[in-house]
């Protein structure tokens, strides 16, 4: 039972995180396309690599702990920071009137939400693979050390 329920938080959890990723990215989306829906400075900074969902779980020490011999998580990060840094510097783009850098930088996201998308399944997958190895030595393990 607790192996079901740690399983369903997890994803839960990454399909949360799937979500906010393109969320964002519709946002940036948004700025490209509409000067007058323009993400301000205010709402980039909640929406770096640190502040957003993922951010903050990711570099939570206890997770950090809790996931990081998961191949996945370690490569995630990378691509997690590129995201965010150019689809800011996108956003800036829009701003300053620069469409055709803007551009530019939108394949880039492109390209880096890719990764990103593809590491966070992966991730599950490997959160999935560990708790199945870990079912019979954690039997007596409480519901307090399951939840995220």
């Amino acid at each position: 039972m607790l192996e079901l329920i740690n399983r369903t938080n997890h994803e839960s959890f990454i399909q949360s995180v799937i979500l906010d990723h393109f969320v964002w990215k519709n946002k940036v989306y948004t700025s490209f396309m509409e000067a007058s829906n323009l993400v301000t400075e205010e709402q980039l900074h909640a929406h770096n690599h640190q502040e957003c969902r993922l951010g903050k779980w990711y570099y939570d020490p206890e997770k950090s702990r809790k996931y990081s011999h998961l191949e996945a998580y370690r490569e995630l990060e990378t691509p997690h920071i590129r995201f965010h840094e150019v689809a800011s510097d996108t956003i800036r783009l829009c701003q300053k009137g620069d469409i055709h850098q803007a551009l530019k930088k939108l394949a880039d996201m492109e390209e880096t939400s890719e990764q990103v998308f593809h590491l966070l399944i992966e991730l599950l997958h490997q959160m999935e693979q560990a708790l199945s190895q870990n079912a019979s030595s954690s039997a007596d393990q409480s519901i307090d050390d399951i939840l995220f």
